[in-house]
C-alpha cells in the first residue's frame, strides 16, 4: 500500500461508500481502503499493470484489469 503524495491511477468507492479501491501508477497490485484512510488489503496477482479497479454492484467483488487480463476478487 502506498500512502499520501503517491500517483494514483485510478479509484473507486464500493456501492456502501465506506471502501475505496485504489490502482497506482504503474503498478500490478491494487489497494483497498477502509473509509479512515487506513489500507485494509492489497489484490496483487496481475501480470501487468492494472488499468482500472471498481466494486461490484452489490460490494462482494472488487475487479481489477489490466490490458491483458480482468480479475474478480472475493
Amino acid at each position: 500500500a502506498q500512502g499520501p503524495g503517491h500517483s494514483y491511477l485510478n479509484g473507486s468507492y464500493g456501492p456502501d461508500g465506506a471502501r475505496l479501491v485504489t490502482v497506482s501508477a504503474f503498478s500490478s497490485a491494487a489497494t483497498i481502503w477502509d473509509g479512515k484512510g487506513n489500507p485494509v488489503h492489497v489484490l496483487d496477482g496481475h501480470p501487468d499493470d492494472i488499468r482500472s479497479a471498481a466494486f461490484s454492484p452489490t460490494g462482494a467483488h472488487a475487479v481489477t484489469a489490466s490490458e491483458r487480463l480482468v480479475r474478480v476478487w472475493d
